[in-house]
């Protein structure tokens, strides 16, 4: 299962002020079964030109 895009950990535009990192995918879950799970961040440049970073990648 492929739940990240090429390149890993580099910021890909997705308009103007906000990018997205996709992280490598972890497995998540009890003991058994262990589910892939997708790791992404998202950042946002504020008005005040500060940056927000929401869930950052593993």
């Amino acid at each position: 299962m492929r739940a990240t895009y090429d390149p890993l950990f580099m910021l890909k535009p997705v308009a103007e002020d906000v990018w997205i990192v996709d992280g490598p995918v972890i497995r998540y879950g009890m003991p058994w079964p262990k589910i892939p799970f997708p790791t992404r961040t998202t950042i946002i440049r504020l008005p005040n030109r500060r940056f927000s970073c929401t869930r950052p990648p593993s």
